[in-house]
């Protein structure tokens, strides 16, 4: 990326260039988009595993109803996959986007620097940083009911994808 078409923020990935400030739509990755199933068992013990449960994220199904249930919006409305995997993960994660039938157009994941915050913390300072470069959600799709919450505080409508990851 030359430095004119680079994003605002380190975390953030443009699949081709930036699209123009606007809508948008945010989609989570985890339980909305990929089945992580087959690597839940290592949230599932007393001490969560998160780095395992991540580093196998590329070997995910893809969830095709609701890829293009999201796919089938407006196709001028950019698609923004907002998700708290870490940003080491970025090219495991580009990898697994680039196999898959499902438009987007950024991908913005957890910065090294956020490592500390919860995920609502996370996607709230995002969609913050979003409507502070012009970029307003106008709807949201997730799997965690603190994120539904805190899109719903956000003024930002929300639609529950219920994945099995987290107890309701």
């Amino acid at each position: 990326m030359t430095e004119a078409t680079s994003p605002p923020y380190a975390n953030w990935n443009w699949r081709d260039a930036p699209v123009e400030p606007g809508n948008i739509i945010l989609v989570d990755v985890d339980g909305v988009i990929s089945d992580g199933t087959h690597r839940q068992h290592f949230l599932e013990q007393d001490k969560k595993d998160w780095t395992s449960f991540f580093e196998h994220c590329d070997k995910d199904d893809p969830l095709v109803h609701q890829m293009a249930m999201i796919s089938a919006f407006d196709p001028t409305l950019p698609i923004v996959l907002l998700t708290a995997r870490p940003h080491h993960l970025r090219d495991k994660s580009l990898e697994w986007l680039s196999r898959q039938d499902m438009r987007w157009d950024a991908l913005i994941l957890r910065d090294k620097r956020d490592g500390t915050l919860r995920s609502p913390q996370f996607k709230q300072r995002s969609v913050r940083q979003l409507r502070k470069q012009g970029y307003e959600p106008i709807v949201s799709f997730d799997d965690d009911q603190r994120n539904v919450a805190m899109f719903h505080a956000e003024d930002v409508p929300c639609v529950y994808i219920h994945s099995g990851y987290y107890e309701a």
